[in-house]
């Protein structure tokens, strides 16, 4: 199962807009993602989705990193926080669907998730271990 993940994060009063995917990675129960926003691409890591709470490491090619930690709170809704070089709040949508919609013929296009991280994740992320439990 794929999960798209899209939503905000506030610094102070100002709102930015995030997008990502996150995917099974080539280890059985490892999950890896990538993500984008106004300051740019990052990849994922240390996902873990257990139970009502979602947390990850998000890391840009820069080297800032940041926690964040969502929390269940209604059908496909998470809010929650970040920490690192900064902090605040943030939600998100958490979409799952099925890895096929990615691994098919589109018109011409072959799409491939898993050759399309390896092409924009920073070089030095590893995939970690994941339990999803609900």
């Amino acid at each position: 199962m794929i999960w798209l993940i899209q939503g905000f994060f506030y610094e102070h009063l100002s709102a930015t807009h995030f997008h990502g995917v996150v995917f099974n990675a080539e280890q059985p129960g490892a999950r890896v993602g990538t993500m984008q926003d106004t300051h740019g691409k990052s990849g994922l890591s240390e996902i873990h989705r257990s139970g009502r709470e979602l947390t990850f490491i998000k890391k840009y090619a820069e080297g800032w990193e940041f926690k964040y930690t969502f929390y269940h709170w209604h059908d496909n809704i998470w809010v929650g926080k970040f920490t690192g070089d900064k902090s605040g709040q943030a939600f998100c949508v958490l979409t799952e669907v099925d890895y096929s919609l990615y691994d098919r013929d589109v018109g011409q296009v072959r799409i491939n998730l898993q050759q399309l991280f390896k092409e924009l994740a920073p070089k030095d992320l590893v995939p970690t271990s994941m339990q999803d439990q609900g």
